[in-house]
Parts: structure tokens; C-alpha cells; sequence
């Protein structure tokens, strides 16, 4: 009806006086970015650091079975000589049994350095990350699955 006549206008300018914000987001950002880097190489450090001790250990076990091997052997051949004195009346049971005794410990020794062997292995495999293929294990990650029609809302 014309009775209330009023007009107005405005003009907002916004001008920035620095981009401190931005410059400190991208700041920040490569901060992360190094950290993360460092961290990554930290990383492969360790891996590479863990692969060498096993590699090392495992090597030590291979010398380890040589040795038992050798001693397991030496204490049959000295059982079967105990044995054969035993047989013409030159050694008692008691010799007899003593090394008995020490053919037993030997095969201990011998079958323990296989074991620690075959650990020490298992644990390369680990550390290289081939585990679960050295052992011919696959994970069927399968189907991920659908979400319900009222997740959808």
C-alpha cells in the first residue's frame, strides 16, 4: 500500500591480511609428512635388522647340527666299541650303561639343534613377511558384505 518505503544496500569486502591459516595447515602437513617418512625408514630398519639376526642364527644352527652330528656319531662308534669289550669281559654294565648314557644325551643335543633350527626358520620366514606362503597358507578375504537397504537412509 506504499506506507512504508525503505530501501537498502550493502557490500561486505573481506580481504585477507595473510594466509597464516593456510600457511600453517601446510606447515603442519609437512611436519606429518616427515614424521611418517621417518617413521617408514625406522621401520625398514628394523626389518632389515631382524632378517640379519635370523639369518645369523640360523647360520650358528646349521654349524650347532654339524657339531651334534659329530658327537651323536663319535658316541655310537664309542658304544659299539664299550660293547664289544663288554662282549670279551673287558668292560662292566656299568661302563656299558655310561655310555649308553652319553649316546642318549648326544642324540638330545642333536635332535634340540634341529629344533632350534627349524624355529629360527620359521621365525626368518616371519620376519621377511613369507610365512604364511613358505607354508603354502592363503586367506580368502572373501565377499565384503552388503549393507542392509536401511543403512542406505
Amino acid at each position: 500500500d506504499g506506507r512504508y518505503y525503505s530501501y537498502s544496500a550493502g557490500l561486505t569486502i573481506e580481504i585477507p591480511l595473510g594466509n597464516a591459516q593456510a600457511e600453517a595447515d601446510y606447515a603442519r602437513s609437512r611436519i606429518d609428512l616427515e614424521s611418517a617418512q621417518r617413521q617408514l625408514q625406522q621401520q625398514q630398519e628394523q626389518v632389515t635388522l631382524e632378517v640379519k639376526r635370523a639369518v645369523t642364527t640360523l647360520l650358528s644352527d646349521l654349524q650347532s647340527i654339524d657339531a651334534t652330528r659329530v658327537a651323536r656319531e663319535l658316541s655310537e662308534e664309542n658304544l659299539r666299541n664299550q660293547q664289544a669289550r663288554f662282549d670279551v669281559g673287558l668292560a662292566t654294565t656299568k661302563d656299558l650303561l655310561d655310555f649308553q648314557d652319553q649316546l642318549t644325551q648326544a642324540r638330545f643335543r642333536e635332535v634340540n639343534a634341529r629344533t632350534r633350527y627349524r624355529n629360527n626358520l620359521a621365525e626368518l620366514h616371519r620376519a621377511e613377511g613369507t610365512l604364511l606362503q613358505k607354508r603354502n597358507i592363503v586367506i580368502d578375504r572373501g565377499q565384503p558384505e552388503e549393507s542392509p537397504w536401511w543403512a542406505y537412509f
